[in-house]
């Protein structure tokens, strides 16, 4: 399943858009459909990320933008795969990271014509995955300090290979927890048709009989490291380390070979490691002694390090764990029935005192969902809401009507958010559309010092309607913004209104057919 959240995440890297990679896998495995090309459509249209999923003639394939995420058919089995299109090739990348290259006539006869399209983002901004890159800025820095820093040979290459093995340790740490990994199934495949070394990382062998494979590494490695930079080289604390690491060695080879009868990379990886530095610590030209001092601080240091493991390790199990209690409370959560059952417990007690000529709408005419909201310029929360009206209205502009209800002050003309609304009303009067991108403006930019010197006119007609929407608000209770409603009932408090696109296709649906039902009955 990892493999297919990485392909959607490197098909919006290609189209401009960096979602936090955690934030994205959230929403597509919460998904009822995951994996399908509607579990990806709906996630780019909870992100905002304007998509077309569609099955398109075969002939369209030349008109396609450059990338787009498509079935293929290999051997008889429909295949997701990210699809880049160059002027006389398409290279396909599937779930295995494998690159095919077809002409546009052999790609023509394996492609279904099912494709999800996206609009490359024109102002990208980059949300990086900040634990990579802190281990990233921590790896440099040490490797920087052990090549600048006046050590011996012996002490740098043991410093590189040190942080060679922490590398190591941090993917089979991850491979131990279940985290999958892009490199260490690059790795694994290697030697593993299946491209996993979790048999043998889980396996119940355990040095000592307690400690795990993840955690012998990395008490191993960072060890070392930590004592290279603040206590120093001893010749003989690190021979016998090494010495003590040979039966682990030989017996982590037997198991692979005879017991579980896989190989592990990883594993030979961080074999190889301890192999060269024992090299470079047996022709080191230090002379060999006991020191008491420096034996006493690297087992205070190995203790600490050993503790810092433990607990780290717990806590990222623990974030595991709760990453999939949130997965499964969103997967409850996106339940249509659910959702229903909460928009239906509570109606607008005066939903029809406002004057037709009051409304101000936007959308269709022959709306499925009627949605009102009421904003206020000046409120916070209304800006991520009027983004999300904006969007449905753009998805759903056939199917959904919007009416906008103004909490302002109707008696303050000079007020900042009735000057913003007297503007909107003023434009609406003329062309909508443009009022609506006004509004738009407004809550994108909200350039104060723009507002603060406009003059607007206050007429009787305007403040008439603004004191229309306001004993609406009264008349109902309504007392906050935003405020949102569909088909006259209060939308769930559960609910963001963001989250409306996860259930407004079938909505829609629904309400077409029930009008159909009643309009032939």
């Amino acid at each position: 399943m990892s493999s297919f959240l990485n392909l959607t995440y490197d098909f919006l890297n290609k189209n401009a858009y960096f979602l936090n990679k955690e934030d994205l896998n959230l929403q597509l495995l919460s998904h009822e459909d995951y994996p399908s090309f509607r579990s990806v459509s709906d996630t780019f249209d909870y992100f905002g990320i304007e998509n077309l999923a569609a099955n398109v003639p075969i002939d369209a394939l030349e008109q396609l933008p450059e990338y787009f995420m498509t079935l293929i058919n290999i051997d008889e089995k429909p295949v997701f795969v990210s699809v880049q299109k160059t002027k006389n090739r398409i290279i396909c990348k599937g779930s295995d990271k494998k690159a095919r290259h077809y002409s546009f006539t052999d790609f023509k006869k394996i492609w279904t014509g099912t494709i999800i399209v996206v609009e490359k983002n024109a102002t990208p901004t980059v949300d990086k995955n900040r634990l990579n890159t802190i281990i990233s800025g921590i790896a440099a820095l040490l490797l920087v300090a052990i090549l600048l820093y006046p050590f011996s040979l012996t002490t740098a290459l043991l410093g590189v290979l040190s942080l060679s093995g922490i590398f190591l340790s941090w993917l089979i740490t991850k491979e131990e927890l279940g985290i999958q990994d892009t490199i260490t199934t690059t790795l694994c495949n290697t030697l593993n048709e299946k491209g996993s070394c979790s048999t043998i990382i889980n396996s119940k062998v355990r040095f000592l009989g307690w400690l795990s494979l993840s955690t012998a590494t990395s008490l191993f490695f960072l060890s070392q490291l930590t004592l290279l930079l603040f206590i120093g080289f001893d010749k003989t604390f690190f021979s016998i380390a090494l010495l003590a690491a040979i039966p682990v060695l030989l017996f982590s080879f037997y198991s692979q070979a005879f017991i579980l009868k896989e190989w592990c990379a990883l594993c030979l990886g961080t074999a190889l490691l301890i192999v060269l530095e024992m090299g470079f610590v047996f022709t080191a030209a230090a002379p060999y002694q006991f020191q008491p001092a420096y034996w006493s601080k690297a087992l205070l240091c190995i203790t600490v390090i050993f503790l810092g493991i433990t607990y780290f390790k717990n806590l990222i199990r623990k974030n595991i764990d709760l990453k999939k209690t949130e997965i499964d409370f969103l997967k409850f959560k996106r339940n249509q029935e659910l959702f229903s059952s909460l928009l239906y417990k509570k109606q607008l007690a005066n939903n029809s005192i406002l004057p037709k000529q009051h409304k101000i709408s936007f959308g269709s005419d022959n709306q499925a969902i009627t949605i009102q909201t009421v904003i206020n310029p000046l409120c916070g929360y209304c800006t991520d809401a009027f983004k999300a009206y904006f969007s449905l209205l753009e998805r759903h502009s056939n199917d959904i009507r919007i009416h906008f209800i103004f909490s302002v002050p109707y008696d303050k003309p000079d007020n900042l958010a009735t000057k913003i609304v007297l503007s909107v009303l003023e434009a609406y009067n003329h062309n909508p559309k443009q009022a609506l991108l006004l509004l738009k403006e407004w809550f994108d930019k909200k350039d104060i010092s723009h507002w603060e010197n406009k003059s607007v006119t206050m007429t009787p007609e305007k403040q008439q309607l603004l004191q229309s929407h306001r004993l609406w608000c009264d008349t109902n209770g309504i007392l906050y913004t935003p405020a949102t409603f569909i088909n006259g009932y209060y939308y769930p408090t559960e609910y963001k209104i963001q989250e409306f696109s996860l259930f407004s296709d079938e909505m829609i649906e629904l309400s077409k057919k029930e009008h159909n039902m009643t309009y032939q009955n």
